[in-house]
């Protein structure tokens, strides 16, 4: 008896949050992840979302990608959130980012491998 009416009293409890606070809906986006030579792509669909909306920083060594929105109803809000460990080859200073059509690309560029040098005995 009890636990039907602490679930009964969990299940109000649940509609008067969900009546009176902001719905947030966390969804998986489409994302890619491509290298070649010289860099890192990575790809994320983010349809609707402007580039105000979307937060993208570093912290040691981890690329972080926040979006948050309000829909056009007013009280519906959409987020992602997204976390990448970068790998100690990645040159955080030169990310770059642009978002077009929805797509945001995030270019992680590789640092310069030294060359190797030959070193004369004297």
């Amino acid at each position: 008896m009890f636990y039907l009416l602490n679930s009964q009293s969990n299940f109000f409890n649940d509609i008067f949050y969900d009546f009176f606070n902001p719905i947030t809906t966390k969804q998986q986006k489409n994302t890619n992840v491509e290298k070649n030579e010289k860099e890192f792509t990575l790809t994320i669909s983010l349809p609707g979302f402007k580039k105000e909306e979307i937060q993208i920083s570093t912290d040691n060594s981890v690329l972080k990608i926040n979006a948050k929105r309000t829909k056009k109803i007013g009280w519906l809000q959409e987020e992602y959130n997204q976390s990448y460990d970068l790998e100690n080859n990645i040159d955080i200073e030169k990310i770059t980012a642009k978002l077009e059509d929805g797509i945001l690309n995030i270019t992680l560029p590789l640092k310069e491998q030294p060359k190797p040098n030959t070193i004369k005995i004297q």
